[in-house]
C-alpha cells in the first residue's frame, strides 16, 4: 500500500541490513535511505507495509560525525553502492553487527563476530562489472539502475569498477553513439547490457548481451576497445537465444591467486575482489587444514579456486561441483598447475558425498562456498553424515548462512568463529567465514 503523509522529523536509531537508517514513527518501524545513527532528519513516508514503512530522506538536520561526502557524484541516485556516505570504519562496523544480529535472530547463536577485514584503498576493486545500456535523451549511455527500479542512471566513472572496465565502458558507449550519429544504428540498440572482466595484469574480456542475433559494426567496436584498454583479450556476444559467439580473440582469461594460475572462461565464477579474496582464502584454509596430512572436501568447488590452493596445503583434496563445464575447467587448471592430489566430481553434493562416504572416504574437514541462497538442507545432512572434524562455511549472504548454521548446530556441530571480509566495499554486502567443529 502506498501512502504519502506530511513530513516529520525523526532520530535515526540504527542501520538496517541494507544500510538504510531505521527510526520509529507512530509505533511503526520506518526505513530512511542514506541516514545514519544519531542523525535527526526530515523525512516523508512514501510507502507503507503492515509492520513497517519506507520514507524519503528530505534533509539531514544534524549530520553524524561519521557521515562523509560520497566520492561518487552519482551515489544518491545510483543503486550500485549503498554506503559511500559512511566513513569506511562505520561501513565495517555496520557489516560486523549485521552478521552478529543475523546469527542471533535466525540461528540463536550468540557468537562474537570478529572485526571485518577490509582494504586500505576500497575503490576500483571489482574485476567484473555488469553495465546496463539504454537511451537517455536520445543518447546511448551505460550505467546502473536506480534503487528499486529499472530507471537507468548514467555513470561517467564507477569508483568500484576496475579502471580498465571504466575505459571499456566509455568505448562501448562511444561506439553506440557513433552508430546512432551516422545512421548505422537505430533507437532500438543492439545491446541491453554488457559485462567487463579484468585480471591483475589489466587484461580485458567484454561480453555483450544482444537484443537480437547480430552485432552491427562489430569491427568498429573492436577497434575502439583496442584503443581504450591496454590488452583486449576477447569480445564475445550472447544473442537472444543465449547462443555465444566470439567476435574477437580467444574466450579465456588468465588469473593468479595465491600462486595458483587459473584459466577462466568469460562466464566462470571468480570472486570480484582479488585482494580481499586472497586474504579470505588464506584465513579459510588455515581454519580448515590442521595438518598437511589432512583430507579436505571442497563443495561447490567451481573452477577449482579454493581446491587447488588447498591441495598444496593438504594431502588429498576432493572437489564436488554440479556444473560440468566448471569441473572440466577445474581439471584443466589442476593439470596446468601440475597439482595431482586433487579429484573433481561432477554432480550434486547431496548425491556424490554420501556415495563417497559409503566407499570409505574419511574427511578431516569440509569447506563450502555455496551460492547466495545457501546450501540445500540435504547437502548439510550429507556433510554431517561424513562426520568431518571441522566445517568451514563461506557465504556472501549472512541470512542464508545463519539459517544453515542453525541446521548444522542441530546436527552435532558447534560454531566457534565468525570472520567477515569486505569483499564488496562501499555496498551493504559482505562475505563471511564461519568455522564449526564437531561436538564431543
Amino acid at each position: 500500500m502506498t501512502h504519502t503523509q506530511q513530513p516529520f522529523v525523526c532520530t535515526i536509531e540504527s542501520l538496517g541490513f541494507s544500510g538504510e537508517g531505521v527510526c520509529r514513527h507512530e509505533g511503526q518501524v520506518v526505513f530512511v535511505p542514506h541516514a545514519l545513527p544519531g542523525e535527526k532528519a526530515e523525512v516523508q513516508i512514501i510507502k507503507r507495509r503492515k509492520n513497517f514503512a519506507f520514507a524519503r530522506n528530505i534533509k539531514v538536520l544534524t549530520p553524524s560525525p561519521e557521515r562523509v561526502q560520497p566520492m561518487c557524484p552519482h551515489f544518491f541516485g545510483c543503486g550500485g553502492c549503498a554506503a559511500q556516505h559512511m566513513v569506511y570504519e562505520l561501513q565495517l562496523r555496520f557489516k560486523q553487527q549485521g552478521i552478529q544480529d543475523n546469527l542471533k535472530r535466525v540461528a540463536n547463536i550468540d557468537l562474537p563476530t570478529n572485526p571485518v577485514i577490509g582494504m586500505a584503498m576500497p575503490y576500483h576493486y571489482r574485476n567484473k562489472t555488469t553495465w546496463k545500456v539504454g537511451l537517455v535523451d536520445g543518447t546511448a549511455t551505460a550505467g546502473f539502475y536506480a534503487p528499486a527500479s529499472h530507471d537507468l542512471v548514467k555513470v561517467d566513472t564507477c569508483l568500484i569498477a576496475s579502471i580498465p572496465s571504466n575505459s571499456a565502458k566509455n568505448a562501448v558507449v562511444n561506439w553506440l553513439n557513433e552508430g546512432l550519429l551516422h545512421g548505422e544504428l537505430h533507437q532500438d540498440l543492439p545491446i541491453y547490457q554488457f559485462v567487463t572482466r579484468t585480471n591483475q595484469a589489466g587484461e580485458l574480456v567484454v561480453i555483450l548481451h544482444l537484443t537480437s542475433k547480430n552485432v552491427p559494426r562489430a569491427d568498429a567496436l573492436i577497434d575502439v576497445l583496442k584503443q581504450a584498454v591496454p590488452v583486449l583479450v576477447c569480445v564475445c556476444a550472447v544473442d537472444d537465444t543465449n547462443k555465444v559467439q566470439a567476435l574477437f580473440g580467444k574466450p579465456l582469461l588468465h588469473e593468479s591467486l595465491l600462486d595458483v594460475h587459473f584459466q577462466l572462461s568469460p562466464f566462470s565464477f571468480f570472486q570480484v575482489n582479488h585482494e580481499v579474496c586472497e586474504k579470505m582464502y588464506t584465513y579459510a584454509l588455515k581454519q580448515a587444514i590442521q595438518s598437511e596430512n589432512n583430507t579436505l572436501i571442497d563443495l561447490y568447488s567451481g573452477v577449482g579456486t579454493i581446491s587447488l590452493i588447498a591441495a598444496r596445503r593438504c594431502q588429498t583434496l576432493i572437489g564436488i561441483e554440479r556444473n560440468k563445464q566448471a569441473v572440466t575447467d577445474a581439471r584443466q587448471n589442476a593439470s596446468n598447475n601440475q597439482i595431482t592430489n586433487v579429484v573433481f566430481h561432477a554432480g550434486d553434493a547431496e548425491v556424490i558425498l554420501p556415495t563417497l562416504v559409503e566407499q570409505g572416504l574419511k574427511a578431516d574437514a569440509v569447506i563450502l562456498d555455496p551460492p547466495r541462497k545457501g546450501a540445500h538442507a540435504d547437502v548439510l545432512k550429507a556433510i554431517a553424515q561424513a562426520q568431518p572434524k571441522r566445517i568451514v562455511y563461506i557465504s556472501c549472504h549472512p541470512a542464508s548462512q545463519a539459517r544453515d548454521a542453525a541446521l548444522l548446530t542441530g546436527m552435532g556441530y558447534e560454531a566457534i568463529s565468525c570472520q567477515p571480509f569486505d569483499m564488496f566495499c562501499q555496498t551493504a554486502e559482505v562475505e563471511n567465514v564461519m568455522t564449526f567443529i564437531k561436538k564431543k
